[in-house]
């Protein structure tokens, strides 16, 4: 099992889930991305998803999880599972078997399973704001915000991103 820690993904820099997992060495930069239309099962990715594809073999092969739970399918096919719906602030860390993980999860898990651990017992607020500018005009930027709380019995937390990127 391959992880990456909650101070790993602080220090990644990044400004997606997505953006995080592709700089894990076994997430291989093929799968069906925002932009992305000609990359395995981008046909398919008219909704402009973002894919997980461990070792290259297709993003139909790797199954997403949210705390040990499926995530839903998207695109017109529902061939893909999008990583992005997970704000990179609200995840404590990130779990990845590069292993064929099928026997247990079925074919959607031929190359492995990539498992998103949620922050689910955070106390307070906390915000990321990051702009870029780039030349030729090229901007980037994104908020994120997470809240929690507890109580004699529960938590509850609350996040959320927003990401907005020029042509």
């Amino acid at each position: 099992v391959i992880a990456v820690d909650r101070e790993a993904i602080v220090n990644a820099g990044t400004t997606t889930t997505t953006d995080l997992l592709r700089k894990v060495p076994q997430i291989v930069g093929l799968g069906a991305s925002e932009t992305a239309s000609a990359a395995q099962n981008g046909a398919a990715n008219v909704t402009r998803s973002s894919s997980v594809n461990l070792r290259g073999i297709g993003s139909n092969a790797t199954l997403l999880m949210f705390d040990s739970r499926r995530l839903p399918p998207s695109g017109t096919q529902g061939q893909v599972t999008d990583a992005s719906v997970i704000p990179a602030i609200a995840l404590e860390r990130v779990e990845v078997v590069a292993d064929g993980g099928s026997a247990l999860y079925g074919s959607d898990a031929v190359t492995g399973v990539v498992n998103l651990i949620p922050r689910n017992a955070f106390l307070g607020n906390e915000s990321v704001v990051r702009y870029g500018l780039a030349d030729g005009g090229y901007t980037n930027l994104q908020v994120a915000h997470i809240f929690g709380t507890g109580w004699d019995g529960g938590h509850l937390v609350i996040a959320g991103e927003y990401v907005d990127q020029s042509a």
